[in-house]
This record gives structure tokens, sequence and C-alpha cells, in this order.
């Protein structure tokens, strides 16, 4: 845990994995249009101060100015629950490119519930040429799937709020849905 800079972190497509029994996240993480990747046996547990990082950067190159993708976060838990604490952020926004990927799997049998009261951001912007027509990027997309998901009402409602306006995809073994 910790509230540091983050050296190198417009370093574009870095990778990072962790694996372990429990995963307890509360610090920042960055990684410019990267991949993050939490798989643990048990729990993920972001904490109110984990910052996941993953926004698109703008890039100089000589005189031109060019932009990076969202990148992408995935969140796995074996045989435990996956939790994003009301505090925490998810940033897989990109500013005229598309926005990325967030991906929770809860599936085992012992799974609990997903909870994403995060901050999450995802919003594509700018528009891009597809043969010939000018068409907008994609905003972020969210696929999760759990065993059962905590407060989907107020999850959309987030999800809107931080641009993730691309697929949101949900397959749940248990309990109800309400839309």
């Amino acid at each position: 845990t910790g509230h540091g800079t983050t050296a190198g972190s417009d370093v574009l497509g870095a990778q990072l994995g962790v694996q372990a029994q429990n995963i307890h996240l509360d610090s920042r993480i960055a990684l410019a249009s990267g991949a993050f990747k939490a798989t643990a046996e048990d729990s993920v547990t972001l904490g109110t101060h984990a910052d996941l990082d993953l926004s698109g950067r703008k890039v100089t190159l000589m005189d031109v100015e060019k932009y990076s993708w969202g990148g992408d976060v995935e969140l796995a838990a074996d045989s435990g629950d996956v939790v994003a604490e009301a505090g925490s952020r998810i940033d897989v926004s990109a500013r005229n490119n598309r926005g990325g990927r967030i991906s929770v799997t809860a599936l085992g049998e012992g799974a609990g519930p997903v909870n994403l009261a995060a901050t999450l951001l995802g919003q594509g912007s700018g528009r891009y040429d597809a043969g010939g027509s000018r068409v907008p990027f994609d905003g972020g997309e969210l696929f999760v799937r759990a065993q059962s998901l905590q407060d989907f009402a107020g999850l959309n409602q987030r999800l809107t709020e931080g641009g993730i306006t691309g697929t949101r995809s949900f397959q749940l073994k248990q309990g109800d849905l309400v839309v």
C-alpha cells in the first residue's frame, strides 16, 4: 500500500500480472494503454485508495500528436469474491481513441458476489475515418462473469457516468437481476 508517484507512467503497453491466494490492492498502478491482471485463488479486493490507471495518453512524435487507446483490466477470483470498494478507481478511458475493457470473474462454486462500487472510467472520445465515414471511437467495455452481482442498478449508473458505454456483458449463476 502507499500513495507515491509512479515512475514511467506514460510508457505505453506495459503488462503486469499478479497471482496469489488473496489479493488486496490499495495503491496506484499506472500502465498507460497497458494490461493489468489480478488472479486470486480466494478473493480480489481493491481498497478505497486503489487506483488502476490504464488510460490512454497523448504521445508526441516529432511535431505530430497522437493518442493511445484505453488499456485492459482483468480481476479474477477462483473461489472468493471480487470487490472494488467505494473510493477505488479503475480508468480505461482514452482521448481521441477507444476506451478499454474491464473483465471480472468470480464463477467458482464457492465464489462470493462481485461488488464494483468503484469509480469506473472508460470513455472513448474523438472520431476516426472508417473507409470514408467519420465514426466515433467506442466507449469502454465491461464483462462480468459471477455467481452473483451486488447493486446492478447502481453499477449501471456508474458505468454510464464513467463513459463505459460499449459492451456490457453479465453472466450470473445465482440470484435475481433487477433491471
